[in-house]
C-alpha cells in the first residue's frame, strides 16, 4: 500500500495557470457549462489583507484524494463506483457509476453548481444526462456567420471531439467521459501506473507541485511537509484545516505562502522569522514591448539555468543552461519581438533553489 498524494508550494507557484491547461488538455476535460466546471487542476483567486495592505494569492486546488474519502463512503453501489485504489488514489469507475451525485453532496470539497454555492471550483462534476458532453464542439453555430468556424465543423475537420483528444487506456475511466456520471482529478493514474507524473506537475514551469508517497518517509513530499509546516484545505471556500482538525485526512499539503520572497527549499532558515529574504530576479522594465532586462543576483558559485516558459510550460527561450555562474550580479537580455502578447514565467534555478517572476508581454 502506498499514499499517493501532493505537496504545492505557495512561495514558487507564480498563478500562471499552467497546471489547469495541461490537466484540460491531458484529460480531455469539457467547458463551463450550467453551474459546473469541468477543471480538474484548478485555482482559487483570493484577496487578503486590509485596504490598503491587500494583496491577490493563487491557490492551486485539485482533488486531495482524502485517506477518509466522504465521496467513497456516500457511493451507493457494490461494488462502488467511487473507490480507492492499491496507492491511496481516490478513482471513479464509469461503468459502475448511477449519476446520483451523492459523492458531490458528502465531498467538502464539491458543489452541484458553484454558482448558486457562491464557490469558485468542485472537485467532481457530473455529466447532466440529458445532454451531451463537449457540447461547445457539436454546435453548428458560426461565431461570426460566414466568417468562423462553428464548433462542430472544427472538431468534423479534426475527427475527434475535443477536436485536440488526448487518447489513452485506463480500466476505470474513459479519455473522455459520457453523459449522466460523474468526473474528477484521479491524479493521473493512467501516467503514474507507468512510472510518468501527473501532468500537472510536469508542466509546471516553476515545479511548484512536487508528487510522491507520503508513507515513504524518504520520499520527497514526506521530506518537504517536515522541513515546513504544511496546512490542507478544509473546504472549496479557501479555509484551512487547524491543526488539531483532521477533517477528511485530505493529501494534498501546501507549504510556505505565495508571493513571498523566495527561500530555498533546503534552507532550514527558520520559517516563523519575517526578515526579508533577498530575491534574486529583477526584470526592468516589465509590461515588455520588444525586449527587456533581467537581472540575475547569483548568491554563490554554481551551475544555474535562466529559461522562460509560456503559460502551457513551454520553454520558449533559453538564456543559461546549467552554465557556471561566479557569486554576483548578471544582466540578460530578453527578446520578446517574436511572441505573442500574455504572461510568460522568467524561471532562475540551480541545486539549491527555482526561483520565478511573471513577466507580461504586451505589444
Amino acid at each position: 500500500m502506498a499514499r499517493y498524494g501532493m505537496v504545492i508550494d505557495l512561495q514558487k507557484c507564480t498563478g500562471c495557470g499552467a497546471c489547469g491547461i495541461a490537466c484540460k488538455t491531458e484529460n480531455n476535460t469539457q467547458n463551463y457549462s450550467n453551474g459546473r466546471y469541468y477543471n480538474w487542476a484548478d485555482y482559487l483567486s483570493l484577496t487578503i489583507g486590509t485596504f490598503p495592505n491587500t494583496k491577490v494569492v493563487t491557490l492551486p486546488t485539485l482533488c486531495n484524494h482524502c485517506s477518509d474519502a466522504p465521496c467513497v463512503e456516500a457511493c451507493p453501489v457494490n461494488p462502488k463506483a467511487m473507490f480507492k485504489s492499491d496507492e491511496g488514489v481516490t478513482l471513479h469507475n464509469a461503468e459502475r457509476c448511477i449519476g446520483c451525485q451523492r459523492c458531490i453532496i458528502a465531498c467538502p470539497y464539491s458543489d452541484k453548481n458553484i454558482e448558486t454555492a457562491g464557490v469558485q471550483y468542485s472537485v467532481i462534476s457530473y455529466n447532466p444526462d440529458d445532454e451531451y458532453t463537449h457540447s461547445f464542439w457539436r454546435n453548428k453555430t458560426e461565431w461570426i456567420p460566414n466568417c468562423t468556424s462553428s464548433g462542430f465543423e472544427v472538431s468534423q475537420k479534426a475527427g475527434a471531439i475535443p477536436p485536440n483528444m488526448n487518447e489513452f487506456n485506463h480500466p476505470d475511466y474513459e479519455a473522455v467521459r459520457s453523459s449522466g456520471i460523474v468526473e474528477k482529478c484521479m491524479l493521473c493514474h493512467h501516467r503514474i501506473t507507468k512510472g510518468e507524473l501527473p501532468y500537472c506537475v510536469e508542466v509546471c514551469p516553476s515545479q511548484a507541485r512536487i508528487f510522491g508517497d507520503f508513507d515513504d518517509q524518504n520520499s520527497e513530499v514526506s521530506r518537504l511537509i517536515k522541513m515546513y509546516p504544511a496546512k490542507r484545505l478544509k473546504n472549496n471556500k479557501g479555509e484551512f484545516l487547524s491543526e488539531d482538525e483532521p477533517g477528511t485526512k485530505p493529501n494534498v499539503y501546501y507549504i510556505r505562502d505565495y508571493n513571498n520572497p523566495i527561500l530555498s527549499v533546503v534552507d532550514k532558515t527558520n520559517l516563523t522569522t519575517k526578515a526579508k529574504m533577498e530575491q534574486h530576479i529583477k526584470i526592468y522594465p516589465n509590461p515588455v514591448d520588444f525586449f527587456t532586462n533581467i537581472q540575475c543576483i547569483i548568491p554563490k558559485d554554481n551551475n544555474y539555468s535562466l529559461k522562460i516558459f509560456n503559460s502551457s510550460g513551454q520553454v520558449v527561450q533559453v538564456l543559461l543552461d546549467d552554465e557556471f555562474l561566479m557569486k554576483g550580479t548578471v544582466d540578460f537580455k530578453f527578446i520578446a519581438g517574436n511572441l505573442a502578447s500574455g504572461t510568460y514565467i522568467c524561471v532562475l534555478s540551480c541545486s539549491d533553489f527555482v526561483e520565478s517572476q511573471n513577466i507580461v508581454v504586451s505589444h
